[in-house]
């Protein structure tokens, strides 16, 4: 992120191009021309999502629920394999495929813990995890250095259908307890509880009022991404290797999740500020 007041470009220039052959320097134009940058894109649909057909038999299949294949509580799922990414909704998810490494969201850098919300289980769904050690400097802080994490962040998105994004808060915009950890509440606008503020110590992500833009409107997906993952860090998404030991491998961290209705939501955590 650059920080704070500082805009897209984080209070630097973009850099000056220059291109230079048999001695002669090129720059503008004429240095994308040396480097061939008209080139056509060369990519295939599915690299970004499920095309929606596929998106819709996948999440609407007729021997399963209406709300499959979201739970109740949530299941969370490691990014693996393309194929694993269809079994969350065949039912047949590969717990022992290879990490990806590149590729529709992960990349070196990035990995990513995600589940398949759906509001008929409850208007607002709870988030709650330990937050991991982050720099801070959005606000232009010196480096922090004693830090798990380059940065963390969590996503509400519509679906696999369209990877459309609804919002999303960065590690410094998320409210901690005195102890480290955190707690947001994802709703749509109209289900957001009035406690639900940076003010009250908790933060709010919204659900699309079309849900999950192809057929349901009650679906979300929700997505941490755990960046750069310090080596001995051992509780980042990086560290587990198979599906099977996500809670285990990232203990506190890892988010419990649970439905509530906004009225139980306002209830049940009273605004903590002095």
């Amino acid at each position: 992120m650059p920080d704070n007041e500082t805009g897209p470009l984080g209070g630097v220039n973009l850099p000056e191009l220059k291109v230079v052959r048999d001695g002669k320097t090129y720059s503008g134009n004429d240095a994308c021309k040396i480097l061939n940058t008209s080139q056509n894109l060369a990519i295939t649909l599915d690299a970004a999502g499920i095309p929606p057909m596929k998106y819709r038999e996948l999440a609407s299949q007729p021997d399963k629920s209406e709300t499959w294949p979201a739970k109740n509580p949530p299941e969370w799922y490691i990014q693996m394999d393309r194929q694993s990414l269809i079994g969350i909704y065949t039912g047949e998810f590969n717990n022992e495929a290879p990490r990806s490494t590149g590729g529709f969201f992960p990349n070196l850098d990035n990995h990513y813990l995600r589940t398949i919300v759906n509001r008929k289980y409850g208007k607002v769904l709870l988030l709650k995890a330990k937050a991991p050690l982050t720099p801070k400097t959005y606000n232009s802080n010196g480096v922090y250095k004693d830090s798990e994490l380059r940065y963390w962040s969590v996503c509400s998105n519509q679906s696999f259908g369209n990877t459309r994004v609804n919002d999303c808060l960065f590690d410094e915009e998320i409210p901690l307890d005195k102890n480290g950890y955190f707690t947001i509440f994802v709703s749509r606008l109209k289900d957001r509880p009035r406690n639900a503020n940076k003010e009250c110590g908790y933060a709010w992500l919204p659900m699309a009022d079309d849900g999950d833009g192809v057929f349901d409107e009650d679906v979300s997906i929700i997505q941490f991404r755990h960046m750069l993952a310090r080596d001995d860090f051992s509780n980042s998404i990086q560290s587990v290797e198979s599906q099977n030991d996500t809670k285990k491998v990232m203990k506190e961290y890892f988010p419990k999740s649970r439905y509530f209705m906004k009225n139980q939501v306002e209830s049940f955590f009273p605004c903590i500020t002095d």
